[in-house]
């Protein structure tokens, strides 16, 4: 995306400031009384903002989500700023907000004290706009959404255009990596009726915009989507959530075919671990294997390099402690089920006896007693470049079995320049695939050979194939990026590094976004890193580890954020803040305390805001009695902090 002329800048400027100004003055009105000196020229900045913003400008239209305020620049540019604004607004149900031309201060005040103490509605649920009308408020128009309803899939034919602008705005949100979305998604999904309606909705949105089915597309974002959510939750989550995707595709009628056919596209994009969830808790639930779970998994398993790679899957997580508790008869139909469905692609005796033996055969007496087709196939192995693929194709085999360092070391290094060749070429399946018969082959790989694996392998060098993709990982579409974790997940150790080291250079919010994620896919094998990365001298280098350790979840790295409790800068201890309140337990209540009532003076209000948050979210009994004593406090803001948290205003 080209940068921002300077004409766009000084807008984008401009409505951030109005949005700075409306949330300030929402503050003070929140705070206190009309009749505050302060209240009436927060007011009025609010409306002379606003004023000249529409003067030039013209109307100005915002949409709202739940944590963001989003409006267009030039060219459909879209901006999102975040702040209490956007989920006050939200609150009230309100999906857009504009103002208009004509607005005057009395106007913009009557709207901000709506918002900042909003009428008590009764149980009819009066609609928010009407308190507009009551108040003489013409110049603000709003758009409403009952999200409560339409997440109960309540309501008739009138609600449908609301539910579809709900669902998508969801799913786009969600498809963007929004955990609220995603976490909304989810816990919907959960219910049939609300899985139906999303896909629905799906459909009916893409045909819209492709004026057909768009069955493809269709496949391709209800994959993306199932992964996403399937990712963002627990393993128990995962086992409830493949089980309805089981029950989708065993309960669809003939008028599901639409969304059956999709569903069962979208399988040849998932990952093994999900795939076979999903399969056997179809086949637990079915009771068996018949003909309609072949025919919905038979597209899947025509492909003969997928089909082996599930078959060698289903075989590892049949034996791993880790996976859903299924009885070894259901991973049997499981196994015959994939083995049938590619073993035309298997290649018989006769032939593997015929290319062992060519040495001792003439080729032009073979037809005599095998089929041509095997002679075909035999020529065919027969090229130099079939030869060489073959080789290709073999080496992580050879790196798994062979135990003499000088021949390990030397395919370590053809397979990381094979492996650079497809990372030019972005085949990371390939790649993964790849990994998959190195790791999940059932035989143990010694310490030395690890070793030579993470430094030849998962060489970060700038030259190697990790190191290319990690490069352009911020480019990278969703599908992309989830299979770049899953190959991240494989390497123990060396790419924390490189990745701490990159995200304190990468500009973009998507880019940290998405570095942030591939570490915390590397999990405990990166907190060792991530500690390191708290001495680190820039600030935001260390509230990036910071913030990255609370959502690993490690406890063991708890006294180390501790002492990070310190630093000079507020970002950091608000960000050490949050993570102790996941990690944490009655051991880090004392260095909470210490700055929640400090007596220095010097601990910013923002920060024990923070802190106090994080007593509510440990919970214990210790937290609660520092956050009693604080409501006792000679600090007036330790007093209002702790009360606005303790009652959940906060």
């Amino acid at each position: 995306m080209s940068s921002p002329t300077t004409t766009e800048q000084a807008y984008v400027a401009e409505i951030e400031a109005v949005l700075r100004e409306i949330t300030a003055c929402l503050k003070i009105m929140t705070l206190y009384p009309d009749s505050h000196p302060a209240v009436g020229p927060a007011a009025q900045r609010s409306f002379s903002a606003l004023s000249s913003t529409l003067a030039a400008q013209g109307p100005l239209h915002l949409g709202v989500s739940e944590e963001e305020i989003v409006f267009y620049g030039e060219d459909d540019t879209e901006y999102r700023s975040r702040g209490d604004l956007a989920k006050r607004l939200h609150g009230l149900e309100i999906l857009t907000l504009q103002f208009e031309p004509g607005l005057t201060l009395e106007e913009t005040a009557g709207f901000i004290r709506l918002l900042s103490k909003p009428p008590k509605r009764a149980e009819a649920e009066i609609p928010f706009d009407r308190y507009l009308t009551e108040a003489q408020i013409s110049h603000v128009t709003l758009r409403l959404v009952d999200y409560r309803k339409i997440l109960r899939h309540d309501g008739g034919t009138d609600s449908d255009a609301q539910a579809g602008d709900f669902w998508n705005a969801l799913i786009q949100k969600a498809r963007k990596g929004s955990k609220d979305a995603i976490r909304q998604l989810a816990d919907s999904l959960k219910d049939m009726a609300q899985f139906r309606a999303v896909h629905a909705e799906l459909q009916s949105n893409l045909k819209a915009m492709a004026g057909g089915m768009a069955t493809a597309d269709h496949a391709k974002i209800f994959s993306e989507l199932h992964q996403t959510i399937y990712e963002s939750l627990s393993e128990e989550e995962q086992e409830k959530f493949a089980s309805n995707l089981a029950v989708i595709t065993l309960t669809a009628e003939e008028d599901d075919a639409q969304t059956l056919e999709a569903l069962s596209q979208s399988f040849l994009e998932h990952p093994d671990r999900m795939l076979l969830q999903i399969l056997t808790s179809a086949v637990v639930k079915h009771g068996k294997v018949d003909n309609r779970l072949a025919a919905i998994f038979q597209e899947l398993l025509q492909n003969t390099t997928r089909a082996e790679s599930l078959a060698k899957s289903a075989q590892y997580y049949s034996q791993a402690k880790g996976f859903q508790a299924v009885s070894p008869e259901v991973w049997n139909q499981v196994r015959e089920l994939i083995l049938s469905g590619c073993e035309a692609q298997f290649m018989s005796d006769d032939y593997h006896e015929v290319l062992d033996d060519l040495s001792r055969y003439n080729l032009t007496d073979l037809g005599k007693t095998l089929d041509q087709s095997y002679l075909e196939q035999a020529r065919a192995a027969m090229d130099p470049a079939a030869v060489g693929q073959a080789r290709k194709d073999l080496l992580p085999d050879l790196v798994v079995l062979e135990d003499r360092t000088d021949d390990y070391e030397s395919r370590l290094k053809e397979l990381a320049e094979t492996f650079m060749d497809h990372a030019r070429k972005r085949e990371l399946s390939a790649i993964y695939d790849k990994l998959k018969r190195i790791f999940l082959a059932g035989i143990p790989i010694s310490a030395e050979k690890q070793n030579s694996i993470d430094s030849i392998l998962f060489s970060t060098g700038e030259d190697s194939w990790a190191g290319y993709l990690l490069g352009v990982s911020a480019s990278m579409p969703p599908k992309e990026l989830a299979l770049l974790k899953e190959i991240v997940a494989f390497n123990k150790r060396g790419l924390a590094d490189r990745l701490i080291s990159d995200l304190s250079e990468e500009p973009t919010l998507s880019g940290r976004r998405r570095l942030s994620s591939l570490l915390v896919r590397l999990g405990k094998d990166a907190v060792l890193s991530l500690v390191n990365a708290l001495k680190d001298p820039r600030w935001y280098v260390v509230r990036n580890a910071a913030m990255i350790l609370g959502k690993i979840g490690d406890p063991s790295c708890a006294d180390s954020l501790m002492s990070v409790l310190g630093h000079h800068h507020l970002q950091v201890k608000r960000e050490v803040l949050n993570s102790l309140s996941v990690l944490g337990d009655d051991s880090c209540v004392m260095a909470v305390r210490l700055v929640l009532l400090n007596r220095t003076g010097q601990v910013e209000p923002e920060v024990q805001l923070a802190a106090a948050r994080a007593l509510r979210r440990i919970n214990t009994a210790k937290a609660r009695k520092v956050l009693h004593d604080g409501l006792k406090d000679k600090n007036k803001i330790v007093q209002r902090v702790c009360r606005q948290v303790m009652k959940g205003e906060r």
